[in-house]
């Protein structure tokens, strides 16, 4: 989904363009809320209760949702912090009311990520005694998701992380902490039971705009995010924005297709189709694939090795094309029946190179017993049988930049594939 809040450049038959399964409308614009409502398209709708369910806050909710039909769930606050105005104490409280109220739609708020200044997890608290001063210099992002998690107590987990910059040195390659991010949010919100989504990053605001300098991620920046995030167990992806509020996002300033929007629409085809089996797995493992160049491991990550998740069926994983930052990840799944999956993922981007200039060779060697192997496609959303060979040369598959494929033994079908 897309976040959108501008009705002079909205149109849902644009908006559905880009292959989204559902609209985000942040703060309630009656123009956007109709058009979803008439066309019956599933719609969240972002508001801030940061005093809590305050009857004026309930009445205005129960007008809207009763006005608009279509509504799937709702988004409240963002960003919220332990302490402060916006506090997890409060977010959850509108929360539970909402799930009290609409017990059939999913109620959620949205965290920031790692790499910010402490307060900006602890919050503010006027005139802290030193004790609370101690805490705040204390307090990790680990802990700040952790206690969102059981304060708030959302339907789903979600957060926010943007990671592309204008400048020399980052046209390829990203920070530590967008690995962090993802490990630590998907350890948080596993360990809570919940699903788990991530607001992507799809615009730009060069340097000397309040401090950001912000790059529109190219066609192989855009699908290492996503497929990145699916590889993690990620069951949700939105992109912040769909609406232009930046010198580019989804759209122009002017309503136009900027030139992500078709690479977008494509990305997200793909990941409707491995959706379709994808939201009935679980994550049990993700580990790093280094690459011939060698690339530093991950904080918190593991090189994959033979035996990873349990998994002795795998004998070696490498990239075949040599290169700084040609490195990947595999990522491991389960379903209710027991059965296992991996992912296998290209983490190549770079931002002046689409998916295919970024493409990447992975050579997966297996027990040889092991004769065939099943892939989820893609393109097309069949199940594709592979067989091997050649027990020595095992399977090689081709990823575009950024982009990953989904694998399963041949020992049933995939969850939700018919």
């Amino acid at each position: 989904m897309g976040l959108a809040i501008l009705p002079k450049t909205f149109d849902l038959d644009e908006y559905r363009g880009v292959n989204y399964s559902a609209l985000l409308a942040w703060k309630p614009r009656p123009t956007i809320l109709q058009s979803a409502a008439e066309a019956d398209y599933p719609w969240l709708l972002h508001l801030y209760g940061k005093e809590g369910p305050t009857p004026a806050f309930q009445q205005r909710v129960r007008g809207l949702l009763d006005e608009y039909e279509a509504n799937v769930g709702m988004l409240v606050n963002d960003e919220p912090t332990l302490h402060g105005l916006n506090n997890f104490q409060q977010t959850g409280e509108v929360l539970a009311w909402l799930r009290a109220t609409w017990p059939d739609r999913l109620h959620l708020s949205n965290i920031g990520p790692p790499g910010g200044e402490r307060r900006h997890y602890y919050g503010k608290i006027k005139d802290p005694t030193p004790e609370q001063q101690q805490e705040a210099g204390d307090y990790s992002y680990g802990q700040y998701v952790r206690d969102y998690i059981r304060i708030a107590r959302p339907d789903v987990h979600m957060y926010d992380i943007y990671v592309f910059n204008h400048g020399e040195g980052n046209e390829s390659g990203v920070t530590d902490y967008w690995y962090q991010s993802l490990w630590v949010n998907r350890r948080a919100a596993l360990a809570a039971g919940l699903p788990y989504w991530i607001f992507v990053q799809t615009w730009e605001r060069p340097a000397g705009s309040r401090g950001y300098n912000v790059r529109l991620p190219s066609e192989s920046d855009y699908r290492m995010q996503v497929f990145c995030a699916l590889t993690y167990g990620f069951t949700g992806i939105a992109n912040f924005m769909y609406c232009p509020g930046h010198q580019r996002d989804i759209l122009m300033p002017g309503g136009d297709p900027s030139p992500l929007y078709e690479p977008a629409a494509r990305a997200h085809a793909e990941v409707a189709r491995l959706g379709r089996a994808m939201r009935f797995l679980t994550s049990t493992n993700v580990a790093h694939l280094p690459g011939r160049a060698g690339v530093r491991i991950p904080t918190y990550h593991e090189n994959w090795k033979q035996g990873t998740a349990g998994d002795r069926r795998i004998r070696s994983i490498a990239i075949l094309d040599d290169g700084l930052h040609r490195h990947g990840l595999i990522g491991h799944f389960r379903d209710d029946d027991g059965q296992t999956y991996f992912m296998v993922t290209n983490l190549y981007q770079h931002a002046r190179r689409n998916a295919d200039e970024c493409a990447v060779r992975v050579r997966i060697v297996f027990d040889p017993g092991v004769k065939t192997i099943l892939r989820l496609c893609r393109q097309t959303g069949e199940v594709e049988r592979l067989t091997i060979l050649n027990p020595d040369e095992g399977l090689v598959i081709h990823l575009p930049g950024g982009t990953g494929d989904l694998f399963k033994y041949d020992t049933g079908g995939f969850a939700g594939i018919e």
